[in-house]
């Protein structure tokens, strides 16, 4: 039986929101929250994968993994950029992509506009408050920003309706290449895939590992390598 290296007991949403910018050659932290997040694999590496290339599309979102080196349970970074030297940054130990790429594209929408900059912050804020929510419609009511989100269910296969990285892998690679990266997988070959989009990579890498479900992946998994 394999363990999954997802962490099942979680306490929060999300670990800590950051803002972050590509100064001198490589990726600084401007803003966090919370302010007192120390938690020192994740404020370390997050910079790194947050611009893993030196030229980055405006409105591109990924995602990566960074493992925890005390306890090797993987955290999860939801990424999207703001400007070509910039972007903002959610770190979680919950793999809900879907999830996060509607809440990071919603911070943006928001903080584009003045009067509602207040209101990214409520938002960001609120969430972090709240308690993990079981699956299902996840209504946030913080003021003038209200959404609602929708919480993945892991406990079965990922649907191709539900799942954007799995629509992504299915987009681009065709029925033999499918078949023979699914043999790959479940023998534990080495495994690299290549793309000129950033964000496609990232969703097919975790698409790809979901495909094996009930069963983990349990050796070196970067989503995301930097240049």
């Amino acid at each position: 039986m394999t363990v999954s290296r997802v962490k099942e007991k979680v306490d929060k949403i999300f670990e800590c929101y950051l803002q972050l910018d590509y100064v001198n050659g490589k990726g600084q932290i401007s803003y966090k929250y919370p302010e007192n997040f120390s938690n020192s694999d994740i404020l370390s590496n997050v910079p790194v994968f947050c611009f893993p290339v030196s030229e980055m599309q405006v409105g591109q979102y990924f995602s990566f993994t960074i493992t925890n080196s005390a306890e090797s349970m993987f955290s999860f970074g939801y990424t999207i950029t703001t400007s070509p030297t910039s972007c903002i940054c959610v770190v979680s130990y919950l793999p809900w992509h879907d999830f996060f790429c509607k809440f990071v594209s919603m911070v943006v929408k928001v903080r584009s506009m003045a009067q509602y900059h207040k209101s990214a912050q409520e938002f960001i804020q609120s969430l972090y408050s709240f308690p993990v929510p079981p699956p299902g419609p996840f209504p946030v009511d913080a003021g003038s920003m209200k959404c609602k989100l929708t919480v993945p269910d892991h406990r079965g296969l990922v649907s191709l309706n539900e799942n954007r990285n799995l629509a992504v892998l299915l987009g681009r690679l065709n029925t033999r290449c499918i078949y023979t990266l699914y043999m790959a997988l479940l023998m534990e070959r080495r495994i690299i895939l290549t793309s000129n989009s950033l964000d496609k990579c990232s969703a097919a890498v975790y698409a790809a590992r979901d495909l094996i479900y009930p069963m983990y992946w349990q050796h070196v998994f970067i989503p995301l390598l930097p240049e």
